[in-house]
């Protein structure tokens, strides 16, 4: 798998959130799925201060902040099916 900087859609497809539940669901009683998601897509490409570095790519920043929604929400019904979660 590599990295890419969610421009595209297929990196919703990441195994990490079900390993990581089935790991470590019953001991974690809180979950986030980003860390400042408008951070990474403002800083990474419109300021170009972060990784990939793209400077006022407006459009392409639009589109991994919909492609971060998408895969929060795929992780959080992922999360929320853990026995136990309300």
């Amino acid at each position: 798998m590599y990295w890419s900087g969610f421009w595209e859609l297929s990196i919703r497809q990441s195994p990490v959130c079900p390993c990581s539940r089935r790991e470590f669901g019953p001991r974690i009683r809180s979950w986030s799925t980003f860390n400042e998601p408008g951070v990474f897509a403002f800083s990474g490409y419109v300021f170009a201060s972060f990784p990939p570095g793209k400077f006022l790519a407006t459009q392409l920043a639009g589109l991994v902040v919909k492609h971060m929604l998408i895969a929060h929400d795929k992780a959080y019904h992922l999360i929320k099916s853990l026995p136990g979660a309300s």
